[in-house]
């Protein structure tokens, strides 16, 4: 969705009255206050313009305002009816407040902003994001009697890029949002290896099976959300460098650092293991630059002899700064405890620490 039509739709000043209200059943008076509504934030968007003279006057900008009235009109008919309108509290949750990013990313994502009710639930997709070989979404679950989200559900989402299912994995956290635990924010990566996500693709995501622990309080529930993301300007300023680093752990398995790759979003380490074992071991590792700080990395995904770790943004600030030179990493493993209710013993240090150039970083390879 482009940008400019929620800015443009935020100029309107529109006649109060029933938000579920259908564009049909609008009387001759509250049309008219709308179409004034709409001259008026067109006129002072060409106003505007007007003041700036790096950017002309063009019929395009009018488009932009045909769009947003639809959007402003449109959107609240698909979700709510009267009834459930009241007890939903509408609230932004940005990938930046998902993630605990400091640095603002706006300009990298796609705001969707859509709710959608099913079997007394509203699930809200805010925000989303492309990024190399990845799709990063945040959005919000609400009961429509305001009453408290249980706990103990699940909420499955399918992912489909431009017709094709994806079925390479995803990794997320949810918390709740407010102490009366009414608003559970979810943020989720799904990995999307073999296409281009670097310019804007079509995307679907089917959330389903939203259960709790008993099957007396199983709702079912479905909710489709399509929406367009472009990748464009995050992958322009995402950068890679490769690092080959190999580590042997205890019992003869080889862990291998592939890549490291830097991006608003996050800050991302690639690795292998030569074999897996049932995805027996957890890896951390530190990265320390030449001013002595410090940021962590843990594995947001493992599928066979394949993984990735991220920067602990959400812990802390755990980005290496933009001002580091070099970095000292060093990898930490840990052994899953084969019988349940075990604790895992403590991270234990995996072979020498090794030395990155930062300076090695180039662009993201154009894959067009």
């Amino acid at each position: 969705m482009k940008k400019e039509w929620y800015s443009f739709a935020n100029r309107l000043t529109l006649p109060a009255g029933d938000p579920g209200l259908k564009c049909a059943e609008l009387d001759e008076l509250t049309k008219k206050q709308y179409e004034r509504s709409i001259l008026d934030a067109i006129r002072q968007e060409k106003q505007e313009t007007r003041s700036n003279s790096r950017f002309p006057v063009s019929s395009g900008r009018r488009g932009v305002a045909a769009a947003a009235v639809c959007l402003v009109l449109l959107v609240p008919v698909m979700v709510f009816h009267e009834e459930a309108h009241a007890a939903v509290t509408h609230i932004a949750y940005s990938l930046r407040d998902a993630l605990g990013l400091k640095s603002d990313i706006s300009q990298y994502t796609e705001i969707i902003d859509t709710p959608i009710s099913d079997k007394g639930y509203v699930v809200t997709l805010q925000e989303a994001a492309a990024a190399p070989q990845k799709l990063v979404i945040s959005y919000t679950v609400q009961r429509e009697d305001g009453q408290p989200v249980p706990d103990t559900f699940s909420l499955d989402g399918a992912l489909s890029v431009n017709g094709k299912a994806i079925h390479s994995g995803a990794s997320g956290s949810a918390g709740f949002l407010d102490p009366e635990n009414k608003i559970l924010g979810i943020n989720m990566s799904y990995d999307v290896s073999d296409i281009d996500l670097s310019d804007e693709n079509t995307y679907e995501i089917s959330f389903s099976a939203f259960n709790s622990s008993t099957a007396e309080d199983d709702i079912g529930g479905h909710w489709v959300f399509r929406f367009k993301a472009d990748g464009t300007e995050l992958f322009a300023n995402t950068r890679i460098m490769e690092l080959q680093n190999e580590f042997v752990l205890p019992d003869g398995r080889v862990v291998t650092l592939v890549t490291f790759s830097d991006n608003p979003l996050e800050q991302q380490l690639s690795y292998t293991i030569s074999d897996t074992k049932g995805n027996d071991i957890l890896l951390k590792l530190t990265a320390t630059d030449e001013q002595g700080r410090t940021a962590v990395f843990s594995v947001s995904r493992s599928s066979g002899s394949e993984g990735c770790m991220i920067n602990e943004t959400l812990i802390k600030d755990g980005r290496i700064p933009a001002d580091a030179k070099t970095v000292t990493a060093t990898l930490y493993a840990r052994e899953l405890p084969k019988e349940s209710g075990k604790e895992p013993d403590d991270y234990a240090q995996i072979g020498e620490p090794v030395t990155w150039d930062l300076s090695a970083l180039v662009p993201y390879p154009d894959r067009n």
